[in-house]
């Protein structure tokens, strides 16, 4: 696993909402219990033309703070719940097959950390 590009670092706003970037922690602690993680798999090479696939990640963490932890649709507030940022799987640049086994030797290594 890569550490993001990219990571917000807390800030004051507004005391009634809780925002992704607040709730998700940046640090993995073994041991703890968490109830969700976030995994980057920055992978576009399979596509068939580009798809910027492998800019995802990034894009994703650098909206965290458009988002927030209640889901009006839904009435469901995750803030209470524990998330942890993992970071991003090593990508190949070139070789597929590498990839797929690197995603594979990362999931396999965190289930063996929870």
């Amino acid at each position: 696993m890569t550490q993001p590009p990219f990571r917000f670092t807390q800030g004051k706003g507004d005391p009634y909402v809780t925002r992704l970037f607040e709730w998700v922690e940046q640090t993995f602690q073994p041991g703890e219990a968490y109830d969700f993680a976030v995994i980057g798999v920055p992978l576009s090479k399979s596509s068939i033309s580009f798809s910027g696939a492998h800019a995802h990640p990034l894009q994703f963490r650098q909206l965290h703070s458009s988002f927030t932890t209640y889901n009006f649709d839904e009435d469901i507030d995750l803030s209470s719940s524990r998330a942890v940022d993992l970071g991003d799987v090593a990508m190949h640049v070139t070789d597929i097959a590498c990839c797929q086994k690197n995603i594979e030797s990362a999931l396999e290594e965190i289930t063996n950390a929870w």
